[in-house]
């Protein structure tokens, strides 16, 4: 555990970006100052989660995702919406994808050892709250887990099968919005999904133009958008 907590404090020490994730903007700058801070705070925040990034760790998880017949996604809000993109490329390759709203104990339970799990939980460290409080039946029901969480000793990092890193320079409470722990989260689960797709290239993309041209009836005048070029 030492050994972590130092190399983590190497990580942050030789990578102190030059935007406050917190507060990346003062009390009156104006929107020419603002956008190049957030656009700033976003860069150094990919490079951050793809410094982070074990390689090994996230071949595991494409792995694990690929050869089991359903992926269930556990998230709280904000962190349920970029699960929701998420599992909505899934859902158009083919893939079995459960993100529950609501009744997640019953769900955890109808589950299997077919089944694998990416659980999104930024400190990682509250087991009365979801969607820490379902690690235990998650573990009897011997289903895998891929954890995307913050640096730092914690539970989920402890028992996951599987650990991605979220860039953790955003304090819990005080902060503006939760800028950079959105664009972390955002790029491991496109991480995830292209190694996803990669392992069965041609056939997901045909799989995904047919699933496009059925259920995304869209026009553009755009010439660079447009599908008859």
């Amino acid at each position: 555990m030492m050994e972590q907590l130092l190399e983590e404090s190497h990580f942050i020490t030789i990578h102190h970006a030059a935007t406050d994730a917190n507060y990346p903007f003062s009390p009156g700058e104006t929107l020419n100052q603002i956008v190049p801070a957030i656009a700033t705070l976003m860069t150094e925040t990919i490079l951050e989660t793809m410094d982070l990034l074990q390689y090994d760790q996230l071949e595991q998880a494409v792995d694990l995702i690929i050869h089991k017949k359903k992926l269930l996604i556990l998230a709280q809000s904000p962190n349920f919406f970029e699960a929701q993109l998420f599992a909505r490329k899934l859902l158009a390759i083919g893939h079995n994808v459960i993100l529950p709203h609501f009744d997640t104990g019953l769900l955890v339970s109808s589950m299997n050892e077919d089944t694998v799990c990416i659980m999104i939980s930024y400190s990682g460290n509250n087991p009365e709250r979801f969607p820490v409080n379902k690690l235990d039946l998650l573990l009897e029901k011997r289903i895998p887990i891929i954890a995307l969480t913050g640096l730092g000793d914690s539970i989920v990092r402890n028992k996951a099968t599987v650990v991605l890193d979220i860039a953790s320079r955003e304090r819990l409470y005080s902060k503006i919005a939760t800028y950079a722990t959105e664009e972390s989260i955002a790029f491991l689960l496109n991480d995830l999904f292209s190694g996803v797709f990669a392992c069965s290239y041609q056939a997901n993309l045909e799989h995904r133009i047919l699933q496009g041209r059925r259920w995304e009836k869209r026009f553009t005048n755009y010439f660079d958008m447009r599908e008859d070029q």
